[in-house]
């Protein structure tokens, strides 16, 4: 697949001297691409040239089974080459991440997914109807600064009532974490998100289904190229418009790139729990009172938050949120210790499997 409908510059897509050089060290031949799209075993990549198809070289193919975060995302970057026979271009090489949301994947097996990749800033979408919750902003949050990337939360559709009462409850989410109101539909607002734009910068939306990412999207694109859906007036919850990741360019990719995601109702962290800590700094900044530096704010003696909850200078319902991830990560980590035995089985078989196809084709 060519095609000259979509053409950014390298540097509009983020590419600089440091990706020049892990690029290198990787020693992958050939050009670098920017992954918009993944459809199973295919990519769909963009570079200066525009979009075109490209298959993953055998080898890569092989690291999936025994690494699922060796699987490309929409933002990674990769290095691709022509294929002598023709075809679809060959993926040489996957390029580390600088950051990526990560979620736990849908399914009985404990095992990573990443959402989106190389991200700068992403998007929290959230909406002042039924379907408003601060606890999935808190664990969008928590996953955000787990990998490595910046945070903002949108409290879009403010056109339809007051929304001071919701963005007081979204405030106490954190003093470094931006809260923006704005409306999509009418534009109030969406002038707060410039700073978090440009050129060679990434963002990324997120959030559940009828939240209205899509038209937010949209709005930045200046053109309806999103489909929107409408809200179920029973319940407030919207339908999946946005069926698949997709990575696009803004004013041509002059103004940076935008990662579009599904929506998700639910969020399973891939956390070790120090995120959650980063994610609830307000009860990270009283328990440097407690008695002990291993409190745990339950029940043991000299502990400052629970005393802080008491005085009422702590909500109860923020303090029970942070006990809810703080669990969550370590069961999660527990799983992953029993996965991490099944993974270190097939690296021993993609070992040997590379071993007998040194070329890796």
């Amino acid at each position: 697949m060519e095609s000259s409908e979509v053409r950014s510059t390298l540097e509009e897509l983020g590419w600089d001297p440091e990706w020049a050089a892990v690029a290198t060290a990787s020693g992958g031949i050939g050009r670098p691409a920017r992954v918009t799209v993944v459809y199973q075993d295919r990519l769909a990549v963009l570079d200066d040239r525009g979009v075109r198809w490209a298959a993953l070289r055998g080898r890569l193919r092989r690291r999936q089974s025994d690494d699922p975060l060796a699987i490309p995302a929409s933002g990674d970057w990769v290095v691709t080459a022509k294929n002598p026979g023709g075809g679809m271009d060959t993926v040489e090489a996957l390029l580390p991440r600088r950051t990526c949301l990560i979620r736990q994947a849908a399914g009985r097996r404990t095992v990573p997914q990443v959402v989106a990749a190389n991200v700068d800033t992403v998007f929290v979408v959230t909406t002042p109807n039924r379907d408003f919750n601060v606890r999935r902003v808190e664990r969008y949050l928590a996953a955000i600064a787990d990998g490595g990337g910046a945070a903002a939360v949108l409290l879009n559709k403010i056109d339809l009532c007051d929304p001071e009462p919701w963005l007081a409850q979204l405030r106490p989410l954190g003093d470094t974490t931006p809260i923006y109101g704005l409306s999509a539909t009418t534009g109030l607002g969406m002038e707060q998100l410039q700073p978090h734009l440009g050129l060679g910068r990434t963002v990324a939306f997120v959030g559940s289904s009828g939240v209205g990412k899509s038209s937010l999207i949209n709005h930045l694109l200046g053109s309806e190229r999103q489909v929107v859906g409408a809200i179920r007036d029973e319940d407030d919850k919207g339908r999946h418009t946005t069926t698949h990741r997709e990575l696009l360019p803004l004013g041509g990719g002059a103004e940076g790139m935008l990662i579009d995601t599904p929506g998700m109702r639910e969020l399973q962290l891939w956390s070790e729990g120090s995120s959650v800590r980063e994610t609830f700094d307000d009860v990270e900044a009283i328990a440097i009172d407690c008695r002990f530096r291993d409190c745990r704010h339950r029940r043991e003696p000299g502990c400052a938050v629970r005393v802080a909850v008491a005085k009422g200078r702590l909500k109860k319902v923020r303090l029970a949120a942070f006990h809810k991830l703080i669990d969550d990560a370590a069961t999660n980590q527990v799983q992953r210790v029993g996965s991490a035995r099944i993974a270190t089985r097939r690296r021993s078989r993609l070992a040997r499997a590379e071993r007998d196809d040194p070329s890796g084709a």
